[in-house]
């Protein structure tokens, strides 16, 4: 079965402001997506929404690289190590994975920042990112040689 995910995240801070899934590709999805979005972190009550659409590359002079890097750690830093057998357990998943990406876990492309830090303002602190880098780094090369290839 394919399933399909739909992510909305804030350009600036990488902060998913709102996530789908489905069985389908559908329009109407992913304007409910950016319509629940809008109402939790946007809009004032009683205010309409008002969507514009723009395709990259075309109505807009820059790509959509920020998503497509988005969908890639998402993709492989959490979906493809884990197994699941229908759309409730992907959901289930999902309810763990966008928690940990906005909130738990650094991003590069933030200075060591989470997403949910960006997103309210925190702070760039160079030399504490710099050392968060290297302690990650020692974390990676420990768990790397706790697995075992068995190939080789």
């Amino acid at each position: 079965m394919k399933y399909y995910v739909y992510l909305l995240m804030d350009n600036f801070s990488r902060f998913i402001l709102n996530f789908q899934v489905s069985e389908k590709v559908s329009a109407e999805i992913r304007m409910q997506s950016i319509k629940q979005a809008f109402e939790q972190y946007i809009m004032v009550p009683g205010e309409e929404v008002s969507v514009q659409k723009l395709i990259a590359g075309k109505d807009i002079r820059f790509s959509n690289s920020m998503v497509e890097a988005q969908n890639k750690i998402i993709k492989y830093y959490y979906l493809f190590k884990h197994d699941f057998k229908d759309i409730h357990e992907l959901r289930k998943l999902l309810d763990w994975i966008i928690p940990d990406y906005q909130y738990e876990r650094p991003h590069h492309s933030l200075k060591g920042r989470t997403p949910y830090e960006a997103l309210i303002g925190i702070p760039l602190y160079t030399e504490q990112w710099k050392q968060q880098i290297q302690e990650a780094k020692q974390v990676r090369l420990q768990q790397n040689s706790k697995e075992t290839c068995e190939i080789c």
